[in-house]
């Protein structure tokens, strides 16, 4: 699918390896809002990808016209429905509208694939996070006792320096 000047597909395999400089410089956005340590994690590892292929994940990518990939969004089947794993703009492809674009490609692939929601973790209180989902109609999750995937996760990342910002989960239904 060409979007503008943007051309959005599964990733390959072989682009893997140009997603950990997305995710470095999407996270340098971080800095911004005083997240230093959010901005200096290191991105997920390649091999990562590969692993999310075999439980049935798919990568999305968006290319420019150079065919470079400036941005992906990365997602697994969960019990309860489809998680969101990552949604990366490199940031010198920020605010124009891609992530938007590459979000909505997702959940309409999602959505003919038969999944019947979408969840994901973010920062509750960073505008290109909680407040940004929100707008796709995206709802917090206050009690994660019904999904007990999605609450396994956020227990694994509260052993990380994510949690410490106020992290939310959140979901769309697709129906």
């Amino acid at each position: 699918m060409t979007t503008g000047i943007y051309s959005i597909r599964r990733a390959t395999v072989e682009g893997f390896q140009f997603l950990p400089a997305v995710e470095n410089a999407a996270g340098e956005v971080f800095k911004d809002i005083g997240y230093d340590d959010i901005a200096a994690m290191p991105p997920a590892p390649v091999d990562e990808y590969s692993d999310l292929l075999k439980v049935g994940g798919i990568v999305w990518t968006a290319e420019n016209s150079d065919h470079e990939i400036i941005a992906y969004c990365a997602v697994f089947p969960l019990k309860e429905g489809l998680y969101i794993k990552e949604l990366s703009v490199h940031k010198l492809y920020a605010k124009q509208g891609l992530g938007s674009r590459l979000l909505k490609e997702t959940l309409t692939a999602a959505k003919s694939e038969g999944y019947k929601s979408a969840f994901l973790l973010t920062f509750k209180n960073v505008p290109f996070n909680a407040p940004y989902y929100a707008r796709f109609g995206f709802e917090i999750i206050a009690d994660l006792t019904s999904y007990p995937t999605l609450k396994r996760l956020a227990k694994a990342e509260r052993k990380t320096p994510l949690w410490k910002y106020g992290r939310v989960a959140m979901k769309l239904n697709l129906t």
